[in-house]
């Protein structure tokens, strides 16, 4: 598939130059559009768009304050242990009124 029929099956204000803003790394498409791009490719939602950082609702998200630490990939194992122990506390605090 070429940038212009890209463009042109995404919502009308797409360009072919903009496509190519987001091919040569220039540019990210708005989320909106990384969603359509993915069923315009016939895509798995959150295919393309996990990488941009954002997945359609309820694709791949934790469901949790844990499953949330354990998949955030900003942080190393020594940060994911500290607030997991942090959220941890946080949780006995709250159970015994301290």
């Amino acid at each position: 598939m070429t940038q212009d029929h890209l463009a042109n099956k995404v919502r009308p204000k797409v360009t072919q130059g903009q496509v190519s803003n987001w091919c040569n790394g220039k540019h990210a498409p708005d989320p909106e559009v990384v969603f359509q791009i993915e069923a315009v490719l016939e895509l798995e939602p959150g295919s393309l768009s996990s990488y941009l950082g954002f997945v359609p609702v309820g694709v791949g998200q934790p469901r949790d304050v844990l499953g949330a630490i354990s998949a955030d990939q900003h942080i190393n194992d020594q940060g994911r242990r500290m607030l997991l122990d942090l959220y941890a506390s946080a949780v006995r605090s709250s159970r015994t009124g301290i």
